[in-house]
């Protein structure tokens, strides 16, 4: 079980679930579960965690899923020479990761803009002025 230790600055301080409050110097025996949850308000600087054992989220098989920061995500594109332009949600990462991941995707967009139809015939070009007239010599 984890261990939680208020070092200070103050004698007292509130706990982040509103339970009883934090004193210096006195260690507190948590779950897990709880440290999971509050980890982000024990700084460092004021609190001293023994016995953390986060749960690993992350998969072991490499391929960026929704658990991974953006950064790393950004990283693991780099070395597919894959750089979004500009700024990009965790969102549009993934998708360019399963993009890399399953090219047969690649295929399908390629096929879809294949088929669609293009005109570019100038004899059904008609230049209209702004109050609708046509203006085509």
């Amino acid at each position: 079980m984890p261990k939680v230790t208020f070092l200070g600055p103050f004698y007292r301080r509130r706990a982040p679930d509103k339970s009883e409050d934090w004193e210096r110097g006195i260690t507190r025996t948590v779950t897990q579960a709880w440290l999971d949850e509050w980890k982000h308000c024990l700084t460092s600087t004021h609190f001293r965690i023994e016995g953390d054992n986060p749960v690993k989220t992350m998969d072991d098989d490499g391929i960026p899923d929704k658990d991974w920061t953006n950064k790393d995500i950004k990283a693991w594109l780099d070395k597919y020479d894959a750089k979004p332009t500009g700024y990009a949600t965790k969102t549009q990462l993934l998708n360019i990761v399963d993009t890399l991941m399953n090219p047969e995707k690649i295929d399908e967009v390629e096929d879809v803009v294949d088929t669609a139809p293009m005109e570019d015939d100038e004899d059904n070009l008609q230049e209209v002025s702004p109050s609708g007239e046509d203006i085509t010599e």
